[in-house]
């Protein structure tokens, strides 16, 4: 545990990889990291009473998440490729012109357990992103999307369900079937 006198908290074990930044600028924040993470690069910017948990197993090749006033929850088994954003904030603050009331609030994101993130995805306030789903490269949501299914597109849209998928790379292998499967994480959420 790893505690500073503004009230930030960071709850890791040895196995964290030094690849982590965090960069916290205010107070209240809670970081939380999941044993046998694989990462690449992984930039944590919070500002006031943000929250990040990241589920065990999870592999990051490259992302960056900005927390202030919200929660960022991404399950165990989750794999992101490189170029990731995910934002509980838009940075500032937006205003209606006739009740001058703000419409722009800060919102939780959730990735549920397995989910694999595509190239240069961006997860805005308000995304749910259910179990076992896949993020195609490219895809800009604020949504929230049920479990098994891949969603692709500027805004996300779900382009097929009752899907599973492996961490099997295809550079080295070309299965046809899940059984020919060596990683064994799709059959723990093929439903």
């Amino acid at each position: 545990i790893w505690k500073d006198a503004s009230n930030n908290v960071i709850f890791f074990d040895n196995s964290l990889p030094d690849e982590v930044m965090v960069f916290i600028c205010g107070t209240g924040n809670c970081i939380r990291f999941g044993k046998n993470l694989l990462i690449n690069e992984l930039i944590l910017i919070l500002g006031n009473s943000g929250s990040c948990e990241i589920g065990e197993n999870t592999r990051i090749l490259q992302a960056n998440i900005f927390i202030a006033h919200g929660a960022v929850t991404i399950g165990k088994d989750c794999l992101f490729s490189i170029g990731v954003t995910i934002r509980t904030h838009d940075g500032h603050h937006i205003f209606d012109r006739n009740t001058h009331k703000r419409i722009n609030h800060t919102k939780d994101v959730v990735i549920q357990d397995h989910v694999w993130i595509g190239e240069g995805a961006w997860l805005l306030p308000g995304a749910i992103i259910g179990e076992g789903s896949i993020v195609g490269a490219k895809t800009i949501t604020s949504s929230q999307f049920e479990d098994h299914v891949i969603i692709a597109g500027i805004p996300g849209k779900v382009l097929r369900r009752e899907v599973c998928w492996s961490k099997d790379s295809t550079d080295y292998m070309n299965y046809s079937c899940l059984e020919e499967c060596i990683s064994k994480d799709a059959w723990m959420y093929r439903g």
